[in-house]
């Protein structure tokens, strides 16, 4: 559960409110899914709820940046994973 909270950590670092966006008052949850394959490479990103085309590029930008994921195996047996998280705007 470590590696995870480190990875919303990044995000939460990475993410920045575009001030087009910020001076508009916009706020809300945008939604990525992505996949990550046997050897933890992540793609395939796609944005399954939106709230602006700035935001959505935003988060999309940054969870292009995260690096190769290592997977747990209890059967010690590798398979393909798909992950979705909510990422919040909101405004101060």
């Amino acid at each position: 559960m470590t590696e995870y909270s480190e990875f919303l950590q990044l995000l939460k670092k990475e993410i920045q409110c575009p001030q087009s966006v910020s001076d508009k008052g916009m706020q809300g949850r945008v939604i990525v899914q992505f996949e990550v394959e046997r050897d933890g490479t992540p793609g395939r990103f796609r944005i399954i709820h939106s709230v602006s085309p700035e935001l959505d590029a935003e988060v999309l930008r940054a969870f292009r940046l995260m690096s190769h994921w290592k997977f747990a195996t209890g059967k010690k047996r590798l398979a393909n994973g798909r992950f979705t998280v909510p990422v919040t705007f909101t405004q101060p």
